[in-house]
């Protein structure tokens, strides 16, 4: 307190009693060089502590807790694959089962929902160890690039202002276990890069082209879902 020439701070305590009526005691430090140490510490006041009554959440909220999965719990993972089926590129995810039990209900999304247009089917059920393939459809899109989601990153990308040298768009992987009781929420990036896209497009061949990785999928978190509610 000298070396900040400090001559007085103000603090409080907390507390409450056996009826958990909260209180809150003011107190001051100050500086005294007749007082043992230098410093005395003083009462200032004591107030009852008016603590806010909780918004009411109920079930339609929508607001859930995230907590870590346990071993039992269904574990999916994602990969994402860009390829070529009968001439027409096809962006494909995969979404595979590595928990301890059936995963239900899965459904993937992009998020935020920038790309609105696209939807994905929903995997009814997903045993432990099986996977599940995933392709996009875009909505109004042309019957030849229907399932390709490259054009649309490559123009987000170009929209960001193209200065990074990757482009990512989170994806989530929401579903349930087999009595619905339990949510669960696997998140992921989608990376774009698009300087392994320019190098694609100008491969000498079909195989070559084939070999450069334009999209994957980084940091992948999973985590059960609590809905919370006061009701």
């Amino acid at each position: 307190m000298v070396a900040q020439k400090v001559a007085q701070f103000d603090f409080e305590i907390n507390y409450k009693d056996a009826s958990t009526i909260r209180y809150r005691t003011l107190c001051s430090i100050e500086r005294d060089v007749l007082a043992p140490g230098g410093l005395v510490v003083r009462y200032l006041g004591q107030e009852v502590r008016t603590v806010p009554k909780p918004t009411k959440i109920t079930k339609e909220d929508n607001v859930f807790q995230f907590h870590p999965i346990e071993p039992g719990d269904p574990q999916l993972y994602v990969a994402v694959h860009d390829r070529w089926e009968n001439g027409l590129r096809v962006t494909e995810f995969s979404i595979e089962n590595h928990g301890g039990s059936v995963a239900h209900q899965a459904l993937l999304k992009l998020l935020p929902d920038t790309f609105g247009s696209i939807e994905f089917p929903t995997v009814d059920t997903l045993a432990m160890g099986r996977r599940a393939l995933l392709r996009p459809t875009i909505k109004g899109g042309s019957v030849f690039g229907k399932h390709n989601l490259i054009p649309l990153l490559s123009e987000a990308w170009d929209a960001s202002g193209g200065a990074k040298e990757d482009f990512v768009v989170l994806l989530e992987v929401l579903y349930w276990n087999v009595n619905q009781t339990n949510g669960y929420s696997t998140m992921a990036c989608l990376v774009y890069d698009p300087l392994q896209e320019e190098l694609r497009q100008s491969g000498s061949n079909d195989q070559q082209a084939k070999e450069y990785k334009v999209v994957r999928i980084e940091s992948t978190r999973i985590q059960r879902r609590v809905q919370i509610t006061t009701d």
